[in-house]
């Protein structure tokens, strides 16, 4: 905040009438009258809590499941160094199976050696894992070279398939040609891949990546687990996952796309149910990422000597579970400094982030979320776009180092519940808008941060995917939803102006007097206008600021000694109504409280202490009569 004389004579004159009654007697029963709260389902508020990474069983050995074929297929029939062929284009010589035409061929058995797919064919090749053992010391355990159409590896019911690659083959960048062809994964494809089925395939990448597709990745069914020393699962010109389970362990990032070229990099996740652990980010997008169904349970962690596990490069034994670290929280520090105006940003103080990029959901355009089940552990911040994001629904539970939700541009809230249990800062864009929804958040440093950018600290940074600062101002608007916000450095944090014209705001602020609850921009030229809904901001003193009342009153005032942690405080109209009353979780010394039942000129009345015998959540007490309280003092709406 920023101070100017206007503000803190203000300041004075409220806290003077709120406290010129400070002491008053018992009060009466009262009836709440106001007070919202949103109770979400029990089972929708149970679930939003960090999701245990589930423990892969150890890996025993390769299972026939069930496979019905046509007639038409080609059998193949593995044996160590041998295979047996039984139908047309397959071939093997030396420890290589080569598919040289397109067609069905169905794998049983154990290979020391490949699976390579090269054929000019223009139609796909199904390739039938059902009890199919691949394991190469110097390549890919499937490779393809060339494939006009597309590889749809399906796995038979019931069966458990193993592939593996060696740990010694990748060509580093610095040694290769350009034209050529370098392998860096277990499966490694230059065309088209799908992912299917109705069994368990095991990928273990020992070099480098698990899976790798230099075009389109696609997840349609089938339970697949991959282990590897680098990126898990990489679709380089876009990924779409519709259904199945995948269980990613990766010493990089977890699922990721790369292509920045237009209408290339997209990531589409309608249904597959993914267990991300990993060092780095847990799904990333080159492009636009967007969230629709499915659960996604996610945990990152920075950079360590335990992303190169030795179990990793032999292809046997699971040890998704040893890989599940997290970084440190952060502390509670100084928080949000002097004022909006200084606040955000990738080097804003937080020390406690990882080093590298370390982000549970990452886009570089817009991230959307529309439905789904997602838990987020993250080293980084929990969701991340360097343009927009958009929550159109969904239940979203983020324990993040640093942000839990960030948008370099814009953030909007239009639906789902949102639980951030722990952050630096809650949710941060330039232009935050709140439309619906339920969101929870706590924070070590501001509960909201509009900013004016984010590269540099505050101002003037600008990107590619979307308009620079002069075009965006820092603004925050509430136009509904439920929205708790529990913070140590700012509470309601823009570094412009806030608008709110609908919907419930709980602020529960700093008890550092070096921040405030409320913090808009500079007083001279920024404003936070409310003309609907109701909001209480309670923290310290020494930074507070308040609302205007457009259409409803404010009412806003300083106390000359802190209140308690776990004390009530309620507000009574002139007819000893009341209007809300609050269970504080932690000390306050100011309170602002603005309802469509404040009227602009009235007096209230300000109580604290005394029992309460309904129902509490966020601190909202509904559904129960308040009694035994006693007067603070009283205030004029202004």
């Amino acid at each position: 905040m920023k101070y100017s004389i206007a503000i803190k004579a203000a300041c004075a004159l409220l806290a003077t009438a709120l406290l010129a009654s400070c002491g008053g007697g018992d009060g009466d029963e009262t009836t709440i009258a106001g007070g919202e709260a949103v109770i979400e389902s029990g089972d929708v508020r149970d679930n939003l809590t960090a999701a245990d990474m589930p423990t892969v069983p150890e890996t025993q050995s390769a299972t026939v499941g069930s496979y019905t074929p046509t007639g038409r297929e080609t059998m193949i029939t593995l044996s160590g160094n041998s295979a047996e062929i039984d139908g047309d284009g397959a071939s093997f010589a030396d420890g290589e199976l080569r598919l040289a035409a397109s067609g069905t061929y169905i794998l049983t058995g154990s290979l020391d050696g490949k699976v390579t797919v090269d054929t000019t064919d223009e139609s796909k090749i199904l390739l039938v894992l059902n009890g199919a053992d691949v394991r190469s010391s110097d390549s890919p355990a499937i490779f393809v070279k060339s494939l006009p159409k597309k590889l749809v590896i399906f796995t038979a019911q019931d069966s458990v398939n193993i592939l593996s690659d060696g740990d010694d083959y990748v060509v580093p960048d610095e040694e290769q040609t350009e034209g050529e062809i370098y392998p860096n994964a277990c499966i490694y494809s230059c065309e088209d891949l799908t992912l299917d089925g109705e069994g368990t395939l095991y990928v273990y990448g020992n070099a480098d990546k698990g899976i790798n597709t230099k075009d389109d990745l696609e997840i349609c069914d089938g339970r697949v687990i991959v282990e590897s020393v680098g990126v898990g699962v990489r679709g380089n010109d876009s990924i779409t996952a519709e259904g199945g389970e995948v269980y990613v362990s990766a010493g990089a990032d977890g699922v990721k796309s790369a292509n920045t070229d237009s209408g290339k990099g997209i990531v589409s996740l309608v249904g597959t149910d993914f267990y991300i652990s990993c060092a780095g980010d847990g799904i990333s997008s080159s492009s636009t990422l967007d969230v629709q169904a499915g659960k996604l349970v996610i945990q990152t962690r920075d950079a360590d000597s335990s992303t190169e596990n030795a179990a990793l490069t032999d292809g046997s034994g699971a040890t998704f579970e040893d890989l599940c670290g997290m970084g440190g929280m952060p502390p509670g520090g100084f928080g949000g400094g002097m004022g909006g105006g200084f606040g955000g940003g990738m080097e804003e103080g937080n020390s406690n982030k990882s080093t590298i990029s370390a982000k549970g959901l990452k886009a570089v355009s817009t991230l959307t979320v529309s439905g789904g089940n997602i838990s987020i552990e993250s080293a980084d911040d929990g969701i991340h776009s360097d343009d927009e994001v958009k929550i159109n629904g969904g239940e979203i539970y983020i324990s993040a180092a640093d942000d839990g939700v960030h948008a370099d541009n814009r953030l909007t809230v239009n639906n789902g519940i949102i639980e951030i249990a722990k952050s630096y800062e809650g949710v941060e864009a330039q232009v935050i808008t709140v439309n619906d929804g339920v969101l929870r958040v706590t924070a070590s440093d501001d509960g909201t941060n509009a900013n004016g950018g984010t590269q540099m600290g505050g101002w003037g940074y600008s990107d590619s995917y979307g308009p620079s600062e002069s075009e965006i101002s820092p603004t925050l608007y509430i136009n509904g939803g439920y929205t708790v916000l529990n913070a140590e450095g700012d509470g309601l944090d823009s570094n412009g102006c806030v608008y709110m014209t609908g919907g419930v705001v709980i602020v529960y602020g700093p008890t550092n007097g070096g921040n405030g609850a409320i913090d808009y921009g500079d007083a001279r030229t920024d404003t936070f206008v409310i003309s609907g809904g109701t909001l209480l901001a309670v923290g310290s003193s020494g930074m507070a600021q308040s609302a205007t009342g457009d259409g409803q009153g404010v009412i806003f005032g300083n106390m000359r000694s802190a209140l308690a942690a776990g004390n009530i405080i309620g507000v009574l109209d002139s007819d000893g109504k009341v209007l809300a009353a609050y269970k504080l979780p932690k000390a306050i010394s100011s309170v602002v409280f603005s309802s469509p039942d404040v009227k602009k000129g009235d007096t209230y009345t300000v109580v604290y202490g005394g029992e309460y015998d309904g129902d509490d959540v966020d601190g909202v007490l509904t559904g129960g009569s308040y009694k035994n309280y006693s007067t603070l003092g009283t205030a004029t709406a202004s």
